[in-house]
């Protein structure tokens, strides 16, 4: 269970509360889950997709943040039973609190080395197979978050073909994460989420929170008489 000390850092980390000193600031997380949720076309609020929003639930750009939460939603927390010891951030995030199966876990997170190291929808990684992939995206409400290949792409560029595809749906990508957002939020409310960083709450407050600085812009000088 949580230290009172852990319990204030997590809550104040997910709900994007201010602290009191001046100029104001907040956390990461809550920058990430704004900045998705705008380029996702989402309510602000709820997390929902909104019809007629000005963002696109396929946007790629939206995508990569929702991955990057994953990724500091695994570095960071972890519930406080059955703590995924998954290497990767990612499929740590999507085991603890999404319950997703290893190969779905790591087409997700090779996705997320696509299209972090090279905007791209190919991961080549000889060395680890579940981690090679070509993907196709969509981003409808019809198809599931990943459709895994029916054979095992090689990782040759002139192999690929509709057998070896591994399909993601951004828009079930983006719900996903919201719902884990959600039970962040549940298992922080009861104490039952608890800290995986090293530095505990000293680390969150310092690695992840901002502030905005207004800029002083210094008053002209006075004109020659």
């Amino acid at each position: 269970m949580p230290t009172p000390d852990e319990q204030a850092a997590i809550s104040a980390h997910l709900d994007g509360l201010q602290y009191a000193n001046i100029p104001p600031q907040f956390s990461a997380f809550f920058a990430a889950v704004r900045d998705a949720r705008a380029a996702t076309g989402r309510d602000m609020i709820t997390g929902a997709v909104s019809q007629g929003a000005a963002g696109n639930p396929g946007n790629w750009s939206g995508a990569l943040t929702y991955l990057a939460l994953l990724d500091q939603i695994g570095d960071c927390f972890r519930p406080q039973a059955g703590a995924s010891t998954a290497p990767s951030a990612v499929d740590r995030a999507l085991e603890d609190f999404a319950g997703l199966q290893e190969p779905q876990r790591r087409a997700i997170y090779a996705l997320r080395c696509a299209f972090a190291h090279d905007y791209s929808l190919i991961n080549i990684d000889a060395a680890q197979p579940l981690l090679q992939h070509h993907f196709i995206v969509s981003a409808n409400a019809i198809h599931p978050l990943v459709t895994l290949p029916v054979q095992q792409w090689d990782g040759q560029y002139e192999s690929r073909n509709a057998q070896n595809v591994t399909r993601i749906n951004l828009r079930t990508l983006g719900d996903t994460v919201e719902q884990i957002i959600s039970r962040l939020l549940s298992d922080a409310a009861n104490s039952q989420l608890e800290l995986r960083l090293q530095g505990g709450a000293d680390e969150l407050r310092n690695r992840y929170w901002m502030g905005i600085f207004e800029e002083q812009v210094p008053e002209p000088p006075p004109q020659a008489p």
